[in-house]
């Protein structure tokens, strides 16, 4: 197993305090991953029903998609929106001035950047943990619930 350690300490030593050169860093600002589980009224339903098939409508589960959320894509890593400090970071982004996607999809096929079609080269220069600044589109989504 690969240490990450000493080439996240390697980063913030050489000044690059950049967050996207951080390889240790696999997500900022969100919830963590889960799998995705289905929810039932009564354990009879849940028993009585293959898991290949949809659960019921349930009072419990708020569905997140297909939904609107709001959409920032920026060109550039070092524009992407940063959320508030302190109090307000509860209340998220300012998105007033977003546009808005329909969940899920891919931002290219809503419209939004240019899509990479690739199956042998890559993008950009591979320089682990270094990602290349300009011409690396940064997609931010949200949403919010009542």
């Amino acid at each position: 197993r690969r240490s990450t350690r000493g080439a996240s300490l390697l980063v913030k030593m050489s000044g690059k305090s950049r967050r996207w050169c951080d390889e240790t860093v696999v997500s900022s600002s969100r919830e963590p991953m889960h799998a995705p589980l289905h929810c039932w009224e009564t354990a009879a339903q849940a028993l009585g029903s293959p898991l290949t098939l949809r659960p019921p409508t349930s009072r419990w589960v708020m569905r997140l998609t297909p939904a609107e959320w709001a959409f920032s894509l920026v060109e550039h890593v070092h524009e992407a929106p940063r959320l508030p400090d302190g109090a307000a970071r509860a209340r998220g982004f300012d998105a007033a001035d977003w546009s808005a996607i329909r969940v899920p999809c891919s931002w290219e096929t809503a419209g939004f950047g240019r899509p990479i079609y690739t199956n042998t080269v890559y993008p950009f220069p591979v320089d682990p943990p270094n990602v290349p600044a300009e011409g690396n589109a940064v997609g931010t989504y949200q949403t919010s619930f009542s």
